[in-house]
């Protein structure tokens, strides 16, 4: 019950701070009430300037990585560019920590396949000459 409690609060406090509530309810038939809906707005300038962007780069020495669509339906592609003598690992983990995917290559352009992958945050981490780069992924 005190987690319960404690979990209303901090989203009413959320939701005072940074945007404003709709609650909407939906009946059946007889006029009862069978689902609450709570649609909370962003200020504008919390919807002008998501916290997920489309691409990700990163530099590693010489080598420069993009990463995108961030967030993704299923295919991740990472452009790796500057890595012609270069062999670089991919390693995708899920929230969990699990190892889910791990390859190397040599090419410049990877496509990751997330397709089959519940929804939610994964990590692909990019190593070029025991040198990492670290990408936080959203699978939609």
């Amino acid at each position: 019950m005190r987690v319960f409690v404690l979990s209303v609060f901090f989203q009413l406090c959320c939701v005072c701070l940074f945007g404003q509530q709709v609650v909407d309810f939906l009946y059946d038939e007889s006029g009862n009430c069978i689902k609450k809906y709570l649609t909370v707005e962003l200020p504008s300038k919390a919807r002008d300037n998501p916290l997920d962007t489309v691409s990700k780069t990163d530099n590693i020495g010489d080598v420069a990585i993009s990463v995108y669509p961030n967030p993704t339906d299923g295919l991740l592609r990472v452009v790796v560019s500057g890595a012609e003598q270069h062999d670089f690992d991919f390693r995708l983990i899920d929230a969990g920590g699990r190892l889910l995917q791990q390859f190397r290559s040599r090419n410049e352009i990877n496509d990751v396949d997330m397709t089959y992958y519940a929804s939610g945050v994964y990590v692909l981490v990019l190593y070029v000459d025991n040198k990492r780069s670290v990408f936080r992924i959203i699978k939609k």
